[in-house]
């Protein structure tokens, strides 16, 4: 049985800030004056991008691919915490350039820039792959709430089941999410696509709480829990015994 997904009471408000703007302005985060299109995400309205940024791991000598860059703003800080590459992709048109005109204007030179549904047009591996989900499992209306909303989690789940082969050796994945969007869901699927959670952050204001998760792939047989690793090793001990 499917379950039913509604949105945050506030998101509407959020949504007619947004689309109040019909030319490009700024939005400040942490003193730096980020340009933002209309039809993208801002951080003007919203504090996701914020705790994002302050609570992702170092990126240093780094290479990072961005999922969802809207604007562009966690590329760009990244870059500032000296990430050796960034790689920034969207499936809006209207996101795509707003990056761009910001990597432009901070003098960013280790950046590429292009369309990908995912990883449809991704062809590297990367040491961190980092995505602001969208909270909700609702339906979007238009390229706008592509940004909010993820129908039944399709994308969640794609991302999940796809994103081991991009990742290289000891990488991370760094996900946004909310207590109100489907943790449960998360849950599994970081268990089931052989995921391990590193550390969830988090943070509550305005009646809702921003979620950080911080993914390394398993190692095996280092990872197992005790019980799983004793029954293992016994059946290895039971296999040596009878050859």
């Amino acid at each position: 049985m499917s379950k039913t997904y509604t949105n945050h009471p506030l998101t509407d408000i959020y949504l007619k800030c947004v689309r109040s703007h019909k030319e490009p302005y700024c939005a400040d985060v942490f003193g730096k004056e980020i340009i933002v299109y209309p039809n993208v995400m801002s951080p003007r309205y919203d504090r996701s991008s914020r705790f994002h940024i302050l609570n992702m791991p170092d990126q240093k000598g780094k290479s990072v691919l961005e999922i969802g860059c809207g604007c562009g703003v966690i590329g760009l800080f990244a870059a500032f915490q000296k990430a050796k590459k960034i790689t920034a992709v969207d499936i809006n048109a209207y996101a795509l350039e707003n990056t761009k005109e910001n990597f432009k204007k901070f003098n960013i030179k280790n950046v590429k820039v292009f369309y990908s549904d995912l990883f449809s047009n991704v062809k590297e591996t990367f040491d961190t792959i980092t995505f602001a989900l969208p909270y909700y499992g609702t339906e979007p209306k238009d390229i706008l709430e592509h940004g909010i909303s993820d129908h039944n989690y399709k994308t969640l789940r794609r991302l999940m089941k796809e994103s081991p082969q991009y990742l290289r050796k000891n990488g991370q994945v760094i996900l946004g999410f909310s207590d109100w969007s489907d943790t449960e869901l998360l849950d599994e699927l970081i268990e089931e696509n052989n995921y391990k959670l590193i550390d969830r952050r988090e943070e509550t204001a305005n009646g809702w709480t921003a979620y950080l998760y911080i993914l390394e792939m398993k190692k095996y047989g280092m990872d197992l829990d005790p019980r799983r690793l004793e029954l293992l090793t016994s059946w290895m001990q039971t296999r040596r015994s009878t050859n």
